[in-house]
């Protein structure tokens, strides 16, 4: 039994009720699996257009639909939200490692024993390691 267009239209707009960008293939898996009826890529193209003319659906670029331009910055905006957590993460635990080390390398150091210019290098460490501090605590 073949599907109409109506039924098409409805199941792509049940299809773009999740955020998203979705291709007319997904449409085609979502009707496939959702309806068991016959379709053809022509019936989803013109119910497509007509959900675009609409306004029902936004076509984001070639081939690419969503439910509104809304869904589509909500979604980037997400993703530029992970993207900055695990940036934050990878920071955070790249500075612990360099802590530690640092902390190995000058905690048996007895500075009463150094010459100025180790003396120098201890302190300037003591301030990178003031500084590592804050931007740790910047990424949590």
């Amino acid at each position: 039994m073949k599907i109409s267009t109506a039924e098409i239209k409805m199941l792509i707009k049940e299809c773009v009720g999740s955020c998203g960008i979705y291709t007319a293939a997904d449409f085609g898996n979502y009707i496939s699996l959702n309806s068991g009826k016959d379709f053809t890529r022509s019936q989803i193209s013109g119910a497509l257009a007509q959900l675009v003319d609409t306004k029902d659906i936004v076509r984001v670029g070639r081939g690419l639909y969503s439910k509104d331009a809304k869904s589509i910055s909500n979604r980037s905006a997400i993703s530029r939200n992970e993207t900055e957590n695990k940036l934050q993460k990878e920071i955070y635990d790249a500075l612990s490692k360099v802590e530690k080390d640092l902390a190995k390398v000058t905690g048996s150091i007895n500075i009463w024993e150094l010459d100025g210019e180790n003396f120098e290098i201890v302190a300037k460490i003591r301030g990178l390691k003031k500084s590592i501090e804050e931007i740790k605590s910047q990424c949590n």
